[in-house]
């Protein structure tokens, strides 16, 4: 089952369209995305601090467990590197790589073991966070960034509108269309495609 969480998409996209749009830019550097927020007020973005004490594993990365509305998804990461690419398990037997993962653990190890794969911190991002990806994801592929599925991805985030289906939010990546950008509650049980994000603090 999912529904579509009409209030926190809208309440989401005032959040970031409220200060100049200049504030949030996203650019290539090197041979890496990166989202940047640092001239976003301190009221939208994270410290140091506040990122460290959000996780639930300083060293590998996953955040605490949190709905739409915690402390945790208030704020936005200041800057961070976007994977150009879904996080993908590969099938032995069939010789086929998947990209669809459960909610929760599933789709926690797959940016756990990236990071323990190459020594950096990834996540997942929490539905602010992915928000602020779909706003800006015109301009990532403009240069070059790999274009997403026209699929809702994982969030780090969990619904409390709909606690009672054990549901997470994903972000509809759509470029265009009714779907685009908005933030679903859905079953963890789905599968769904993952993104991971590297802090830059």
């Amino acid at each position: 089952m999912q529904r579509y969480i009409i209030p926190v998409a809208v309440a989401a996209l005032s959040f970031f369209l409220s200060p100049p749009l200049q504030a949030q830019q996203a650019y290539k550097q090197g041979q890496i995305y990166v989202i940047d927020c640092t001239a976003m007020s301190s009221f939208t973005t994270k410290t140091k601090e506040e990122l460290e004490a959000s996780m639930a594993d300083k060293e590998i990365g996953p955040m605490k467990r949190h709905d739409v509305l915690s402390d945790i998804n208030k704020k936005v990461s200041a800057k961070f590197e976007i994977s150009p690419e879904d996080e993908g398990v590969y099938d032995s037997v069939n010789g086929t790589w998947w990209y669809h993962h459960t909610w929760g653990e599933k789709s926690d190890d797959k940016c756990i073991r990236k990071s323990v794969n190459t020594g950096q911190r990834w996540r997942l991002p929490t539905q602010r966070e992915m928000m602020l990806v779909w706003i800006l994801q015109t301009s990532l592929i403009r240069q070059g960034y790999p274009p997403f599925r026209e699929e809702g991805y994982w969030t780090a985030t969990e619904s409390r509108y709909d606690a009672a289906d054990d549901a997470a939010i994903g972000i509809f990546m759509h470029r265009s269309g009714n779907a685009s950008g908005a933030a679903t509650g859905r079953t963890k049980a789905n599968q769904s495609p993952i993104r991971c994000i590297r802090d830059m603090y």
